[in-house]
């Protein structure tokens, strides 16, 4: 019976300990990196290649062999392997890293580096190796919108009008870009300097970019020079910052340069995009059919509140700390978290995410009432407005005439509503189009960015 235990117990050690290797880099993504590695030049770029693949993700000794052999010198090795520190999880297996090493100065500075590196926690947990999430962004510029710009901007001669004429347009517009949308719009221009100018105009009004579409746009630039200046503005369009390491494949000679620069990206929210207001209030809907279900494309099944509440984390917790916070929710009734706003922290954060938890999904969604309230608020310089509903109810008198009170307050104010229709799921109680066009308004009329998720 003993020798049963035993081996039972053996087994699931061993189980355990081969999830605890599987939680590094996974093969496929490995694949690409080593290839990137071995395909790079210089030494400065494969180890700036290492150096932002280190910032997500844990390797195995093996791998971390892999990514060795790539380098031809010693020194440029031990480079590498200094770099991986914290990062690789099962360093007892230091004797084939060593090994990697020509000259016995090279191996004894290895094991010196290996003698007391710890052992790495997994960065990836080895039962959740899903791919980035993706959802479906409707609140785009339609095709014919989109083709009636594109021959504006071209009809124009001097590159001062037609970045002028992008930027009026935009100013008139809530809806946001796709990456292919906004490639056809860089390519209506003919200089490098002015490509990087319309990018910037556009920054806010893209939606999100993987990092394959960043790696795209790069690519209509011809100089690292100005891939430097793109990435800049777009290191916070990435909704996949896991994968990052690829976006410096298309520089030649400034990898490093561009890993400085990815180093300080802010993931772009999915539903909020990228916050950057001083004081901003989040007006978040929590009527009945927010506990709407809908499966994402990891497989995973979520509500449209809890998805909302983890984007809401994602952004709160990119904030700086001066950044000043608020928090309205809202169904039949309207509650305002805070009577003034409050700093971004930890424990605000967890008690805010708290506050919209125990304002569990139910009801109507009082839109106006929210939006009047939101009207009286001082101190804010931007709104975030959600909701999966429609004006249910009413506030004296007619619901609509109650919502442009409150929006002709808002834009008086110069405040930007920027507002959110999240309408992944299917519910009864769903009146998509309807959602969508007072959304779209609320936004237009406010200067904001609208986003429709279905």
């Amino acid at each position: 019976m003993m020798k049963k235990i035993s081996a039972v117990l053996a087994a699931v050690f061993f189980v355990f300990s081969f999830c605890a290797l599987l939680s590094a880099m996974d093969k496929n993504k490995f694949t690409e990196l080593s290839k990137s590695i071995n395909n790079e030049g210089f030494a400065e770029g494969k180890l700036a290649l290492v150096k932002t693949a280190v910032s997500d993700y844990t390797f195995t000794c093996d791998q971390a062999v892999e990514i060795l052999k790539g380098f031809n010198f010693d020194d440029d090795k031990l480079d590498a392997l200094k770099s991986m520190t914290n990062s690789i999880e099962d360093p007892e297996n230091k004797d084939d890293i060593v090994a990697v090493f020509k000259w016995d100065e090279g191996k004894e500075e290895a094991e010196d580096v290996m003698e007391n590196m710890p052992k790495a926690a997994p960065k990836v947990s080895p039962l959740r190796k899903l791919p980035p999430l993706t959802v479906n962004q409707t609140g785009i510029w339609s095709e014919k919108e989109l083709a009636a710009l594109v021959k504006n901007i071209e009809s124009r001669n001097s590159s001062e009008a037609k970045l002028k004429c992008l930027k009026k347009k935009l100013s008139e517009n809530a809806l946001g870009f796709s990456s292919s949308q906004v490639i056809r719009l860089l390519k209506t221009f003919h200089f490098a300097d002015d490509m990087v100018e319309a990018i910037g105009a556009m920054d806010e009004k893209i939606l999100g970019m993987t990092s394959g579409e960043v790696i795209s746009i790069l690519g209509l630039f011809h100089h690292d020079d100005d891939r430097l200046k793109v990435l800049e503005v777009l290191k916070n369009t990435l909704t996949d910052p896991e994968n990052k390491f690829f976006i410096l494949n298309p520089f030649i000679h400034e990898k490093e340069e561009a890993r400085n620069i990815l180093e300080s990206a802010k993931p772009r929210s999915f539903i909020f995009g990228t916050v950057k207001a001083k004081s901003v209030l989040f007006v978040i809907g929590v009527s009945g059919s927010m506990n709407t279900e809908f499966k994402n494309n990891r497989g995973e099944k979520q509500t449209r509140l809890t998805f909302v509440k983890a984007e809401l984390e994602k952004s709160l917790k990119e904030l700086d700390s001066n950044v000043l916070f608020n928090l309205v929710v809202f169904s039949s009734s309207v509650k305002l978290w805070k009577k003034d706003p409050v700093t971004v922290s930890d424990s605000n954060i967890a008690e805010a995410l708290n506050y919209i938890s125990t304002s569990s999904a139910s009801g109507l969604a009082d839109i106006a009432k929210a939006l009047e309230v939101a009207s009286g608020i001082k101190d804010v310089d931007a709104i975030y407005f959600l909701t999966d509903g429609t004006p249910t109810v009413e506030l004296k008198g007619k619901p609509q005439e109650s919502i442009e009170n409150a929006l002709k307050k808002i834009a008086e104010k110069n405040i930007p509503i920027n507002s959110v229709a999240l309408l992944s799921g299917t519910s009864k109680a769903d009146k998509k189009s309807i959602t969508k066009t007072l959304m779209e308004k609320i936004s237009r009329v406010t200067k904001g960015i609208y986003r429709a998720i279905e």
